[in-house]
């Protein structure tokens, strides 16, 4: 049995996003010793809306990933490792792990038949109403693949689980927030039989840093971590990257503006309503409440190239509006702050200046993110004291500019906003 003091303290977080993974070694005093990333073969939503990846990608990725950090630090210095995956992502093994099935990635929309199925069932959860979410994917899964009763609905970070230790009957609440979950109870609920979904098939939902178990053998041969290593669950990628920034008290919010504009405030309760598309996870003994946009950075790169976007920053004068007032969606439908499949795009008119007209967008999605606050202030959150500015467009400091004009309280860059971080500083806290 392992002393106290031969146990090693550094703690390894790795995060597996839609184009590749990384991974992040922190110690006690969350200081970051080494880090290293790897991406995987490009792919893309196919023009029917699917999107797969072959989990077998993940893998190879992940043993590459470890041999590349093994150079920059000794894998036998880790005690705890975490993984955050994409949320909604799932796919269909047997009982001992091997897929069935291709991942259906979060963003396919394959599922629609079966999300207006659950919607029907359960009008009330604003998480699981859309075919990206995770049930929606499940059920098609069941419709298409016939399982067995013994084969397992995982999601990417349960698959990843048990690569790593074996055992692949472990969830977090976060990654089964989109397939149903109670966040109270942690319990699958009882609707979800109504589906012909059997509970066995689902894996059990823990708090995310809970033990799931050492990790195997071979892997400590082949890799050269300590046989002592802990592998716990983890979170989504999005919720890493919240843990990262430091938002852990009550009023602290997080605007990512990726792809999509994503908006989450940490509340002391859980807050959902699903005729604005909003919805509750636990988070830190606390809760994140929010939603996702279709606005975001997406609608920018379809005009406009990187490059283009900062020539044009630098020539904005934030304090001269252009008055246009869009809406900018790549096309009609909204998830957050209206949830509505219809509700219109609005680029027009568009002027003769590609740099008025790129202004006006940034302009649009500030006015979006200020929406968004509004309407969670309207149905109870707790009053934002600050918000911590993530993802890409955060580093336009002219966007920066527009969307503080628009805020009395103060829009914050954290120091880190590294879902792998975020994972990393998950080992570090956990005790279990």
């Amino acid at each position: 049995m392992p002393t106290k003091m031969s146990i090693k303290k550094n703690y390894l977080g790795i995060d597996f996003g839609t184009s590749g993974c990384r991974a992040v070694v922190i110690n006690q005093e969350k200081h970051i010793l080494a880090c290293t990333e790897i991406c995987y073969p490009p792919d893309s939503i196919n023009a029917n809306g699917t999107h797969e990846q072959d989990p077998a990608i993940w893998w190879l990725n992940f043993i590459q990933l470890i041999n590349n950090l093994s150079n920059k630090i000794k894998l036998s210095s880790i005690c705890r490792l975490a993984i955050d995956a994409t949320s909604g992502t799932v796919l269909l093994a047997d009982k001992n792990g091997k897929a069935i099935s291709p991942a259906i990635m979060y963003n396919d929309n394959r599922a629609d038949l079966e999300a207006t199925q659950i919607k029907a069932l359960v009008p009330n959860n604003a998480a699981i109403h859309n075919s990206s979410s995770g049930i929606a994917k499940i059920l098609w899964l069941k419709h298409h693949y016939q399982p067995d009763d013994s084969d397992l609905y995982l999601h990417q970070a349960d698959w990843l689980l048990g690569q790593l230790t074996g055992n692949y009957t472990v969830t977090d609440y976060n990654n089964a927030l989109k397939s149903g979950v109670d966040i109270t109870s942690l319990q699958w609920p009882a609707w979800i039989e109504q589906l012909a979904i059997k509970a066995q098939q689902l894996p059990s939902v823990t708090i995310p840093g809970t033990t799931v178990g050492a990790i195997k053998p071979s892997l400590v041969t082949q890799l050269g971590f300590s046989p002592e290593l802990v592998v716990i669950t983890g979170s989504t990628d999005s919720t890493a990257a919240v843990r990262a920034t430091g938002a852990v008290n009550v009023g602290d919010a997080v605007s990512s503006l990726g792809s999509s504009l994503v908006i989450k405030i940490v509340s002391d309760t859980a807050i959902s309503n699903s005729k604005y598309g909003i919805y509750s996870q636990a988070y830190n003994g606390k809760y994140l409440v929010g939603g996702s946009s279709n606005s975001g950075a997406a609608v920018l790169k379809h005009y406009f190239t990187p490059t283009q976007m900062r020539h044009m920053s630098g020539s904005i004068n934030p304090e001269k509006p252009t008055g246009l007032n869009y809406y900018p969606l790549l096309h009609n439908g909204e998830r957050f702050p209206y949830n509505d499949n219809n509700y219109p795009a609005c680029l027009s008119p568009r002027p003769d200046e590609d740099i008025i007209f790129f202004q006006a967008i940034l302009e649009g999605i500030a006015d979006i993110e200020y929406q968004c606050y509004q309407r969670l202030k309207e149905i109870g959150c707790p009053a934002v004291k600050q918000i911590f500015s993530v993802g890409g467009g955060s580093q336009n400091k002219v966007w920066t500019q527009i969307r503080q004009s628009r805020f009395s309280i103060p829009i914050i860059t954290p120091k880190n906003c590294d879902a792998a971080y975020g994972s990393a500083l998950l080992a570090q806290q956990s005790i279990s």
